[in-house]
């Protein structure tokens, strides 16, 4: 990500000793950074690295006593990012997923909460509606 104008490193020495290397990401990571937390001692970031589609589901499996059932499913990646690539994604590579479904009185309904964090692609400038990945403009 160093060569790639992504990120900078930099130590600083006092005279005596030199600090561990320090990383930061330069402006142009700007549009794929979702979120920061800077006061953190990890000073963690969230990135966009890819879209993920849905692709086609693989199993279901009912548990009639729990009125429940667990779907089975693929996704594909799509529009890697930079912060993909170096993560080593590719282009269509498959993702297996699993849910969880209840039973209600108006149908089933999902029941996982790891599934919320889903993004429209239109809240991203670097993707086009089907989702590839066009860069920054």
């Amino acid at each position: 990500m160093i060569d790639d104008n992504l990120m900078v490193a930099e130590s600083r020495s006092n005279g005596w000793f030199t600090e561990n290397e320090k990383y930061y990401f330069t402006e142009k990571t700007n549009n794929f950074i979702v979120s920061r937390d800077e006061y953190s001692l990890t000073h963690s970031h969230t990135v966009v690295s890819n879209c993920i589609v849905f692709n086609e589901i693989t199993g279901i499996i009912v548990n009639e006593q729990n009125k429940s059932a667990t779907v089975s499913w693929t996704c594909k990646r799509i529009g890697i990012t930079p912060f993909g690539e170096y993560a080593g994604y590719k282009e269509n590579d498959v993702v297996n997923r699993s849910s969880i479904f209840i039973l209600y009185d108006d149908g089933w309904r999902i029941n996982d909460k790891k599934n919320e964090k889903v993004k429209n692609l239109k809240d991203y400038p670097f993707f086009n509606e089907k989702g590839d990945y066009i860069g920054i403009k």
